[in-house]
């Protein structure tokens, strides 16, 4: 390029040739390009793209990719980040120090108080962290928050029929079928003014809205009160602490790391509890509900609990197994706030239930009548050959060795968890999909279309009690082409 016009005036270089400058050249101008020759002598193959690692700048970003591939499980071949690291040595002997320290690295991680915040913690904190950790520091440390936009949000509405579900709930047995409607219409206008939502009723469009979401109380604690009375299990608690505050229940769940003692404190939306004598010495079985607005797609998945996305449900359940409780179930109760016309539904309990007749009777007594629950969503057979009545094999249905599997390994990973929040750790490495409807994408710079930590896992009731109390949580990361 020109050094200056035709007035002699000096000229700026375009950008594209600081932009070459700054990758090809050194600060004083001589090239950093790797040898060809140097790579294949130390050990470099044909087949490999050697343009990833013509250039110092370039081969050190495709060395912090290997180690980290390598690191997460994805790829066990570090010959080509090796190699380069070996014609580094020759090259350019300041970046093959950085290149060793890549490689082979010696520090300990340090804990870093300022980042931190798991010591006390919830179990969504936690779902948050696993899902991104980038996203739950800015959730649970910075608790940054949306500005008021004067409209009603789409929680909000989910917060009003929670409360309502968890009010009725207590009371639903006691209530004859013709008062169900007046009980349901007070309950909802307590709530709505106790949350101060009764001032957008003098906007029509959210006169219409409040009308749907009326009757969506009335459908929910109606079909509540049915599903109560189709079976033999009792509400013994909404809104169930755990914590070491004065009046709690229950104490909080200790969770034991590498940097000390962490306690987990909540609310449990409901809880269930029969107890059991059929078959000898009394039990106590016992069923955890959480209300869920918005989506709930594979929220129950063996995935999602793998990967300490789907973890909450299995750690309330640990709570109550220290007081000698057995699991029967853990559901998310799905509440429709997706409804834009009256009559619509996608509502009801996902989850999973033991593979225990006497207690799957006790859960929807019509079990013994139709041989199966559209509750609960399980069916009962005949075998056979030995004429017996045998559950159908089903995603919702496990062992009761497997859900209590489950549960441990919820425990552990939760406390792999924390100690990875308590080391600090907010590296912006979301799952395949967070990105899309995350509030903060916009903060952290991370490109999911192009980045190299997005994460997948893939994973199912043999992985999960294989691990034994071992937690070894391997993902694959999404592969891009370069």
């Amino acid at each position: 390029f020109p050094c200056v016009d035709f007035l002699g005036t000096t000229v700026k270089p375009g950008q594209i040739v600081e932009d070459l400058n700054r990758v090809f050249c050194k600060r004083d101008g001589k090239s950093i390009l790797i040898r060809k020759d140097s790579l294949k002598t130390a050990g470099y193959e044909e087949n490999f793209p050697i343009d990833d690692f013509m250039t110092s700048s370039f081969g050190l970003k495709r060395l912090c990719a290997a180690v980290s591939e390598t690191r997460d499980g994805a790829n066990d071949d570090t010959s080509r980040a090796a190699a380069f690291a070996v014609a580094l040595k020759e090259a350019e002997p300041e970046s093959y120090e950085r290149a060793e320290r890549y490689l082979f690295p010696t520090e300990e991680v340090v804990f870093n108080s300022t980042l931190a915040y798991g010591s006390n913690i919830s179990a969504t904190a936690l779902e948050r962290y696993f899902n991104c950790p980038y996203a739950g520091f800015v959730d649970n440390k910075l608790k940054l928050k949306r500005p008021e936009m004067g409209d009603a949000e789409s929680y909000e509405v989910g917060s009003l029929l929670h409360s309502v579900l968890e009010n009725f709930a207590p009371i639903a047995l006691s209530i004859v079928e013709e008062d169900v409607s007046g009980v349901v219409d007070e309950l909802f206008n307590k709530e709505m003014k106790k949350n101060g939502m009764d001032r957008f009723l003098n906007k029509a469009r959210y006169v219409h809205i409040f009308t749907l979401v009326r009757e969506e109380a009335q459908k929910r604690c109606r079909a509540l009160r049915d599903e109560l009375l189709g079976g033999d299990f009792v509400v013994s608690g909404t809104e169930v602490v755990f914590s070491d505050e004065k009046g709690s229940k229950y104490p909080p769940l200790e969770l034991t790391t590498p940097y000390g003692l962490s306690f987990m404190r909540g609310k449990i939306d409901r809880v269930d509890e029969i107890e059991d004598e059929t078959d000898g010495p009394k039990q106590r079985y016992v069923r955890i509900v959480d209300y869920k607005t918005g989506s709930v797609d594979r929220k129950d998945s063996e995935e999602n609990l793998y990967s300490g996305r789907s973890i909450q449900l299995y750690l309330y359940m640990n709570v109550l197994t220290e007081t000698g409780a057995k699991p029967a179930g853990v559901y998310y109760y799905k509440i429709d706030d997706s409804f834009s016309q009256k009559g619509e539904d996608g509502s009801g309990y996902i989850g999973k239930t033991i593979n225990n007749l006497k207690v799957m009777k006790h859960m929807d007594k019509s079990v013994a009548e139709t041989g199966e629950s559209k509750t609960f969503f399980f069916k009962t057979t005949i075998n056979k050959v030995t004429g017996e009545i045998i559950v159908k094999s089903s995603r919702n249905v496990v062992s009761e060795s497997t859900l209590s599997s489950y549960v441990s390994y919820a425990k552990k990973v939760a406390e792999s968890g924390v100690g990875e929040i308590l080391r600090g750790c907010i590296i912006p490495s979301p799952y395949d999909g967070a990105c899309e409807s995350c509030k903060y994408k916009g903060m952290c710079g991370y490109d999911a279309e192009t980045g190299t930590r997005t994460r997948k896992v893939s994973a199912d009731a043999e992985t999960i009690e294989s691990c034994g109390g071992k937690i070894k949580v391997t993902s694959e990361e999404t592969k891009n082409d370069e």
